[in-house]
């Protein structure tokens, strides 16, 4: 089934990652420490935006930007 969907506007911090497919965390990790070390607070779920077709860099290289969604500490 296909679906078209909404998909809400969001303030995120994100990072760009190229490389194996399994080994993002440590995108994710620097992502976090980002947030932790500013005036923001995780606010969802992270999202994976891929940006470049399965196969097109080697067999199971990724190119994606992690977005985790934040929200603005209140002062």
């Amino acid at each position: 089934m296909l679906d078209v969907r909404d998909i809400p506007r969001i303030l995120a911090a994100s990072v760009f990652y190229r490389g194996p497919v399994g080994d993002t965390a440590e995108a994710y990790a620097r992502a976090s420490a980002w947030v932790g070390e500013r005036a923001y607070l995780p606010a969802g779920a992270p999202r994976e935006v891929y940006l470049a077709q399965p196969g097109l860099l080697g067999p199971g290289v990724v190119e994606a930007e992690i977005q985790l969604p934040v929200l603005t500490k209140a002062r």
